[in-house]
């Protein structure tokens, strides 16, 4: 499920905005697309037209915090909820008033037709035809250029000549010694089937540290993404003592400008296996990194989907559960509405737990540099991610003020006592990031 809310304050015109949703849905395959069963195998099967219903309610009766407080516990329940791929539409959308021009709105969708990079084009449509309704002109929108449908099947005549067997070749020798990080702030026992949610902080990076990172990678010639990835890796080897370190990404394999307009998952998960050489320098890994995520960006093609038998585990069936530490990033999304006369904000979100433990996504604008941290409560002691949290920033700091230091050199996070107590007001002093919501 990808889910998003937002407050909208202005003059809403609730049979306008039904009528752009169900026309931008219509527009693309894959919205219109359900799970069929033929014999024992199911289908899929692309309907003509669905309509998507908009859910009215009105809790303004409450008092507007008490009617905020109940569109948040509602969100968190949609959030947490679930589609049956066979009934049409995978979409749910519901609109709940908190006050006189003030509505909270909450869009979701099944995640198995739409990533969030389509999630993104979707609100770009909505928002397009509202206005266009609003200006009382006609839709002006056409359908793409290309479906999903001949993506797809694009991408299976692609795999059908040498592809298929080389990637399978490269992905097996990638992961054929994959293993489960245990940090020693998770909790003793925990039940991962019953992890309710997960937490999602945002934070800002300070101007001068924005722009230290920025000198860096600039100099060294790589992304940002990069120079987060190889912090990552140099705290988990300080944490294990693991020199040997996987870490997973999601990466968006649009690639043409063709593809762009196409609305599906077309989400990879890849593995970034890396041989860490400790007594090289922070540099060193950087430039090793950068040549290594070419390499398996090259060979994404497969995705995690395929890796599942190749992959040991006695926990779960499928690749998904080795997810242990997923790094991302991902440009200024423009998940956001946009309505003559409506000021549009997005609502932070508690989300339902993906198969990754640790979730870091880095998100980049003209003005921002963003890094949201995903984690479920249910595992990690509290006072633990506070710490791994304040290690990233520390770890960070060192990097960018001793760039030849040794991977070696860094802090040993190996101390079981330093995970048990609160920070101090010393370590709490160090911020590279400010926080923007919870």
């Amino acid at each position: 499920m990808v889910s998003r809310s937002f407050v909208l304050e202005g003059r809403l015109n609730k049979r306008r905005l039904k009528k752009s949703i169900n026309f931008v849905v219509n527009l693309h395959e894959r919205l219109r697309t359900k799970a069929t069963k033929i014999g024992d195998t199911y289908v899929e099967e692309i309907v003509p037209k669905v309509e998507v219903r908009l859910i009215y309610k009105d809790v303004s009766t409450h008092g507007e915090i008490k009617a905020m407080a109940r569109a948040e516990a509602l969100y968190k329940k949609v959030c947490l909820g679930g589609m049956n791929l066979q009934v049409l539409p995978l979409i749910e959308t519901q609109l709940l008033k908190l006050a006189n021009q003030r509505h909270f709105f909450i869009f979701t969708i099944n995640h198995g037709i739409a990533d969030a990079v389509a999630l993104e084009l979707l609100f770009k449509q909505i928002s397009q035809t509202y206005t266009e309704l609003t200006q009382g002109l006609a839709p002006s929108l056409c359908p793409p250029r290309f479906s999903f449908r001949q993506y797809y099947n694009a991408y299976e005549a692609w795999l059908a000549g040498d592809n298929r067997k080389r990637l399978e070749n490269y992905w097996k020798k990638e992961t054929r010694d994959i293993h489960r990080y245990q940090f020693p702030f998770e909790k003793k026992q925990y039940s991962a089937s019953r992890v309710n949610y997960s937490c999602m902080e945002t934070y800002c990076f300070k101007d001068d540290w924005k722009n230290r990172i920025t000198t860096f990678c600039m100099t060294q010639g790589v992304s940002k993404f990069v120079f987060l990835l190889a912090i990552v890796q140099v705290m988990i080897y300080r944490y294990l003592g693991n020199s040997v370190v996987f870490v997973s990404s999601a990466t968006d394999t649009r690639k043409t400008p063709e593809e762009a307009e196409i609305v599906g998952d077309l989400g990879c998960s890849i593995y970034i296996k890396q041989r860490l050489k400790v007594t090289g320098s922070f540099t060193d890994l950087v430039n090793r990194l950068r040549a290594k995520v070419y390499e398996v960006i090259e060979n994404n093609i497969l995705g995690s989907p395929r890796l599942g038998s190749w992959v040991p585990n006695d926990e779960a069936p499928g690749a998904k559960a080795v997810h242990q530490i997923n790094v991302m990033k991902t440009p200024e999304t423009g998940d956001k509405l946009e309505f003559p006369g409506i000021c549009t904000t997005p609502v932070n979100r508690r989300i339902r737990p993906a198969s990754t433990k640790l979730n870091l996504v880095l998100c980049e604008s003209k003005e921002d540099l963003t890094l949201a941290l995903h984690y479920p409560p249910d595992i990690f002691v509290k006072h633990g991610i506070e710490r791994m949290f304040f290690n990233l920033q520390w770890f960070m700091s060192i990097a960018l003020e001793s760039p030849q230091l040794r991977l070696n050199r860094f802090p040993d996070l190996r101390d079981r006592k330093s995970i048990r107590g609160p920070l101090t007001r010393e370590e709490s002093a160090l911020t590279l990031l400010d926080r923007i919501d919870t």
